[in-house]
């Protein structure tokens, strides 16, 4: 009698529970949009504030997690480098002002000038370079046995925290009212050290001093790469 009366039972729980609604058939609802964007917003804040505060203090130690597997801690790379790339290019847009070489005539100002603008796009162009900086790196360390794949992530983070670092730079040295010469200095320092501290940190345990030889190459091979395409595509425009 009491294993029919719980049979009956869990029917009834089960036939209640189909009836109610499911995530996928409630009405729309705005308080319903408006609790679903805040989870979005608040998971996405703590994602990104994890990932910049891990990339700042112990670049090694998150990007080897990111890649053993602690994946749900951190902001996406992808994500993480589109939303860098998007707030470095508005803060660019806005706020930088480019010193254009005025009724230029002669070929070399039209170039000077082509490059100028071209650096509008500075975030972009290493977004279209990425798969570049990621075939050098895997190349260079390849005895270390990262896939391809591993190094483009690995790029994304990296790209992503120069950019933002230098955005607070950028500010002052545009409030300064700095040349422009010093201002791209300035930007190519803040890089360039980042970089190798971040890989240093990264590789530290996986290789012994040769490690420092092969990232201050990878680093100069992609400096080239992003100034030899920079220059390239404005000598195309000025021609």
């Amino acid at each position: 009698m009491n294993t029919i009366l719980l049979s009956d039972t869990l029917v009834f729980i089960a036939t209640f529970r189909r009836m109610e609604p499911t995530n996928e058939n409630k009405k729309i609802t705005v308080s319903g949009i408006l609790s679903e964007a805040w989870h979005s917003l608040t998971h996405v804040e703590k994602g990104l504030r994890r990932t910049i505060v891990a990339l700042a203090a112990a670049p090694g130690n998150m990007l080897n997690g990111y890649l053993e597997g602690e994946r749900k801690l951190y902001q996406k790379p992808v994500s993480f480098l589109l939303l860098s790339t998007t707030l470095y290019a508005l803060v660019l847009n806005f706020f930088h002002q480019y010193y254009l070489i005025p009724a230029a005539t002669t070929f070399d100002d039209r170039l000077h000038n082509n490059e100028l603008l071209l650096e509008k796009y500075y975030s972009w162009f290493h977004i279209a370079l990425l798969p570049a900086y990621a075939l050098v790196s895997f190349l260079i360390f390849k005895r270390l046995k990262y896939n391809y794949a591993e190094w483009i992530v690995m790029c994304c983070y990296l790209i992503s925290f120069v950019l933002l670092l230098q955005i607070p730079f950028h500010f002052l040295l545009t409030y300064l009212h700095l040349n422009e010469y010093l201002h791209k200095a300035t930007q190519l320092v803040i890089a360039e050290i980042y970089t190798l501290y971040a890989l240093n940190a990264f590789l530290r345990y996986k290789m012994n001093w040769p490690r420092y030889i092969f990232i201050l190459i990878s680093v100069v091979i992609n400096f080239f790469i992003f100034m030899l395409a920079l220059r390239g595509i404005a000598y195309l425009m000025t021609v």
